[in-house]
């Protein structure tokens, strides 16, 4: 029977040859469907709610900053030290001294026109940042950032005066230099492991650099956005600030309430929310002399940050329609490992959502 053989050895090739490229098809398609499960990313917040520090920390986490970026945050670290300095050290009570009024003065002459540090700058910084009394005001100076960036950065004074100081990671996550753009994108990449594969998440952070309010007139523009992550300053919870609706004075975390709600149910957008609860370190310091009573009067629980926090979450959450899917985290900002942590939950959160949305588990 050599031709039955011939006929059934050329079927059981042919089904082999069918089997596989059904395999490569259906590998395709599932390719397909990842690559496209998440377009966009929109990150949304009010004022000092942390978005750039969150953008500069997803950069740290992929791809990393070149060489040229290093280079100009270089010069940005530098003069945002000279211009704060510049502030503290007006205060009477230093320039009442004899020898620190001589390097303040050499400082102030030295930094008229340079904003990049000079041997003279260096030298007047490293004098008055070793002298008690000089780094007890500057330390504890009302002029001071909340997220004590400037501290760190004269703790490591010797270093970044270096001709040669290239800014690491951690320096230009404490560093603040403001976007230059209304509206950026931050590539971002994502390696996830799940039981039978590994998978490489590819997005882009669409960040709106604008008053929370105004931010909402941007919506339209992004209709591929499928998640959005909302920052929120944590540590306002005491602060009133002008409402984007009525302009009349407003608490802070009421209304970052508002807009959120009205951003996340927005009908251009696809149903994944991530809240940031930003600056815990700071909500944390002062919450012993600010109970959070002062932004939620009926609140009742224990005045402790975790109680207090989970508290200020659930309000958020529970003004989201019931087929939102959320998650929310508390952060510091710029905690480096935990910030790698929440990113690499996020992407999981947010790729398993595009699955379930499009029927793929």
């Amino acid at each position: 029977m050599p031709g039955a053989w011939k006929r059934l050895s050329s079927v059981s090739v042919a089904d082999t040859a069918k089997s596989r490229s059904e395999e490569i098809d259906a590998a395709i398609a599932q390719d397909l469907i990842l690559k496209r499960s998440v377009k966009r990313v929109l990150i949304l917040g009010g004022r000092n709610s942390g978005k750039s520090t969150f953008l500069k920390q997803a950069t740290v986490f992929s791809p990393g900053f070149s060489e040229a970026e290093r280079d100009e945050y270089k010069c940005t670290i530098h003069a945002d030290i000279i211009a704060t300095m510049r502030m503290i050290l007006d205060d009477e009570a230093l320039l009442s001294d004899n020898d620190l009024r001589r390097f303040i003065q050499s400082f102030r002459r030295a930094t008229e026109e340079s904003q990049t540090f000079s041997p003279q700058i260096s030298t007047a910084l490293r004098v008055l940042w070793t002298d008690a009394r000089a780094q007890t005001a500057i330390r504890f100076s009302p002029k001071l950032r909340p997220d004590g960036s400037l501290l760190y950065f004269m703790d490591s004074l010797s270093r970044i005066s270096e001709d040669d100081y290239i800014p690491t990671d951690a320096d230009i996550v404490r560093s603040s230099r403001p976007p230059s753009l209304t509206v950026t994108d931050t590539p971002l990449q994502i390696q996830l492991t799940f039981p039978q594969y590994e998978y490489l998440l590819k997005t882009t952070l669409t960040c709106i650099h604008q008053e929370i309010g105004l931010q909402r007139k941007w919506f339209s523009l992004f209709s591929d956005v499928e998640a959005i992550v909302f920052l929120v300053d944590l540590s306002n919870y005491d602060q009133t600030i002008p409402s984007a609706d009525t302009d009349e004075p407003r608490n802070y975390i009421r209304e970052a309430m508002s807009q959120f709600v009205a951003a996340c149910t927005a009908s251009y957008y696809r149903p994944t929310v991530m809240l940031i609860m930003n600056k815990m370190d700071i909500f944390t310091a002062k919450l012993s002399v600010s109970p959070l009573t002062t932004c939620f009067p009926e609140y009742r629980d224990e005045n402790t940050p975790s109680a207090a926090a989970d508290y200020v979450i659930a309000r958020f959450l529970s003004l989201l329609p019931p087929h939102l899917n959320s998650r929310a985290w508390c952060t510091n900002a710029i905690d480096m490992d935990q910030m790698h942590g929440v990113l690499q939950a996020m992407g999981e959160f947010i790729l398993r959502h595009s699955w379930y949305a499009r029927g793929c588990v």
